[in-house]
């Protein structure tokens, strides 16, 4: 078996445990267990438990490569933005339990080392870098904010939205509210108001 297949073995296992039985429940000895691997196998693709939880945004790479390449290339840059950000809430909403979303927060809270989720690596950051590169080259989106900065403001407020949605223990549709406060929010850095797509 090749070595990607056994460290995405063990994440699966481990995030359908956690998902299961709740984060601080399952032990290492329970993940190794659940793959049939070894405690050499564990540590070598993973120092701790909660290393897995950083390894989630790997689990999405494909999917965000994948909309993207069903997205319209004429679609005003502007609406990819939104799209992109629906697409991520509905990954969150429906794909994952919240329960995991809610102790990848709480440990990159208290992590003193690298914190993925303001990691500006992440596939889905690069591709809202992307969008608004291109936005402003067509003059779509106002150049007045440099395009990272935007881009960062847009991750902050996407970022922000799934956290209140953690605190309020799901109270609401995380994709319902995307898909309204996302284009809110953008609005006031379009040129045009004028939409391409309402629900790809």
């Amino acid at each position: 078996m090749a070595k990607t297949e056994v460290r995405e073995r063990i994440a699966e296992a481990a995030w359908r445990l956690f998902d299961e039985k709740g984060y601080e429940n399952v032990s290492v000895d329970e993940i190794i267990a659940a793959t049939g691997t070894s405690k050499g196998a564990f540590y070598h693709y993973f120092s701790a438990k909660d290393e897995l939880l950083s390894a989630l945004p790997d689990k999405f790479d494909n999917d965000y490569d994948a909309w993207a390449a069903q997205c319209p290339p004429v679609m005003p840059s502007a609406d990819r933005i939104v799209a992109l950000c629906r697409f991520v809430c509905k990954n969150m909403e429906l794909k994952l339990s919240r329960q995991i979303i809610t102790e990848i927060y709480s440990t990159q809270l208290v992590t003193r080392g690298p914190k993925f989720l303001t990691s500006e690596s992440r596939r889905y950051v690069k591709l809202l870098n992307q969008y608004v590169h291109e936005g402003q080259e067509r003059g779509e989106i106002t150049g007045a904010i440099a395009c990272t900065e935007l881009s960062q403001m847009l991750d902050i407020q996407l970022r922000g939205l799934i956290y209140d949605w953690c605190l309020s223990g799901g109270d609401y549709s995380l994709l319902q509210y995307g898909r309204i406060m996302m284009p809110m929010f953008l609005g006031g850095f379009r040129t045009s108001q004028k939409n391409f797509v309402q629900n790809i």
